[in-house]
């Protein structure tokens, strides 16, 4: 008798663990396996993404954390999660266009898991909302507030907040994000103005220099854009010697005016034997597949210099986020979508 009476009670608890695993579904999907991997995390409804952490939680076990959030605690930052910060950037409409398709896209990787997003949409929408959503953690996340610095600095078009940007390298003659800041915003803005406010570097001879190749920049995009009619006198005027001799000749769309200068010629379409003999042969080659509207001649490259020339193709010579996607290294991916991004706003 007894052992017909343990016999019931184990049938009992046998079937009633399998009717609960049948019934709740959820249990089979364990969120843990998911950590480190961002993408497969957040194909489950069940499970929610860390990013400071970079593992996936289950939403049952961080029902506290959102409540601190919503309390206003986002300060206490460590456990904010995606679906509240994608939230707020619901509340704020968008157009329905390529630009804003792509922003949306990232983050790619779980690193700058907001930045490159915020970034991206401030500046296709000219909106500074975005940048206040870069979460800074405290006064030593230098390179956090950089980036919502370049943000406000874009989406505002105002070079003050490029001033505002800290030294992230003591050793590094002229700051990275200083130079990025300045450069992007004469281009994303369209006025070539902002480069005169280049002031960063210790010498005067130094930010005189940095003033043309942020010139030259501006002006070698509106070339690759097909509008060289927009190139001006006054821009070239800011140029000495071969490169004020090449922005003619782009603004003229005409290759006589290159005479022997090869850092113009290369501009026009050229064989790739040209490459041979040329002081830059990486620079030549981006603008062997640029002029020849031929990507597969990045192949021609070994890694970085191949993601960087395909980056570029697909941001000044076809526009296409397909040709973006093949670059292998994903923080460079990312970049290049945030330019691809500005590049279809301004086209």
């Amino acid at each position: 008798m007894k052992k017909t009476i343990i016999l019931i009670i184990l049938l009992i608890f046998i079937s009633g663990c399998a009717t609960t695993e049948q019934d709740s579904g959820e249990v089979e999907i364990f969120c843990q396996d998911y950590d480190g991997n961002q993408e497969g995390c957040l194909l489950h409804e069940e499970c929610i993404w860390t990013a400071e952490e970079n593992i996936c939680d289950s939403i049952s076990g961080s029902t506290k954390d959102d409540e601190d959030i919503d309390e206003g605690n986002v300060d206490d930052g460590e456990d904010e999660d995606d679906g509240g910060i994608n939230q707020e950037l619901e509340n704020i409409v968008v157009p329905d266009n390529p630009s804003n398709t792509l922003c949306k896209k990232l983050p790619l990787t779980n690193e700058f898991i907001s930045s490159n997003k915020y970034h991206c949409l401030a500046l296709v929408n000219n909106n500074a909302e975005f940048c206040e959503m870069i979460k800074i953690d405290n006064e030593e996340d230098i390179e956090a507030k950089n980036d919502k610095n370049i943000c406000l600095a874009h989406a505002n078009k105002d070079s003050s907040y490029c001033e505002n940007i800290e030294d992230q390298d003591a050793n590094h003659v002229g700051d990275d994000a200083k130079h990025v800041c300045y450069f992007m915003l004469a281009v994303s803005s369209e006025n070539a103005d902002f480069c005169s406010d280049i002031d960063y570097l210790d010498t005067a001879q130094k930010n005189k220099e940095e003033k043309e190749k942020c010139y030259f920049s501006f002006m070698s995009n509106l070339y690759q854009w097909g509008k060289s009619d927009e190139i001006t006198a006054e821009i070239c005027g800011h140029l000495e010697g071969e490169m004020e001799e090449t922005c003619l000749a782009l603004k003229a769309r005409d290759i006589s005016m290159c005479g022997s200068n090869p850092n113009c010629l290369t501009y026009f379409e050229q064989p790739l034997s040209f490459c041979d003999e040329h002081p830059d042969f990486v620079s030549c080659i981006k603008d062997r597949a640029k002029t020849s509207k031929d990507v597969s001649i990045c192949e021609l490259l070994p890694q970085p210099d191949k993601d960087v020339c395909v980056g570029v193709y697909c941001t000044h010579t076809e526009l296409d986020a397909n040709i973006c996607d093949t670059i292998e290294d994903i923080q460079k991916r990312q970049e290049f979508y945030v330019e691809l991004a500005m590049n279809l706003g301004n086209w």
